[in-house]
């Protein structure tokens, strides 16, 4: 059973002694204002622009998140394919 709550998404499961637990799955996430409006057009063309400030991270905590959302003037949601190659890219051009 998957429960989402915000950008998080939970997987609810009954271990053998029958207690619920709770497993947080990863949310794939980008940062920054200017690349979000370039990834809506095209994940091409952000991979493409040169001299562009954004991020991308893999979060499993909400506090964690809160955190690094908080240095940033936006952010959206992305699958994991997407984040994958953004982080690639990202670590290719450091």
């Amino acid at each position: 059973l998957k429960k989402r709550i915000g950008l998080f998404t939970f997987k609810l499961f009954y271990n053998k002694s029958q207690k619920m637990n709770l497993i947080e799955e990863p949310t794939y996430v980008l940062f920054g204002s200017e690349a979000i409006h370039i990834y809506n057009l095209s994940i091409d063309m952000l991979l493409s622009c040169t001299q562009l400030d954004y991020n991308v991270a893999a979060f499993n905590e909400v506090s964690v998140f809160v955190v690094e959302s908080k240095k940033w003037d936006d952010y959206i949601e992305i699958n994991e394919k997407d984040y994958i190659l953004l982080k690639n890219h990202l670590s290719k051009s450091q």
